[in-house]
């Protein structure tokens, strides 16, 4: 069942309109980071392999950040005028809100243990 979407999301992009909301508003959401990425990676179920060597995946996206704005909340529905994205840090680690389909592609689908 996951190959259809990967194949989708690979074909047809990032689309966050199938998504309610987050911390910066609606939008695609980006780590600059893998590793802070881990956490809400796609566990897959693998017979066999034992708790910590599950199979996970991601995509790695290009993404066009612009010029990247402080601020935004959960009602953004956008940047502010005169900027193309959202910049914030969650965690320690860095993160950007693109609102713009156009923004975003995802160059790869990475799968790891």
């Amino acid at each position: 069942a996951a190959i259809p979407r990967v194949q989708a999301i690979m074909k047809s992009g990032v689309d966050f309109r199938i998504c309610t909301g987050g911390m910066r508003g609606r939008g695609s959401y980006f780590a600059h980071h893998a590793s802070y990425s881990h956490r809400f990676a796609r566990v897959e179920r693998t017979a066999g392999l034992s708790a910590g060597q599950e199979v996970r995946s991601f995509f790695l996206c290009r993404v066009a950040v612009g010029r990247a704005d402080g601020q935004g909340d959960s009602s953004s529905i956008r940047p502010r005028d005169g900027y193309h994205s959202v910049e914030y840090t969650t965690g320690g680690s860095r993160a950007v809100v693109v609102y713009e389909l156009a923004q975003a592609y995802p160059a790869y689908y990475v799968k790891y243990r």
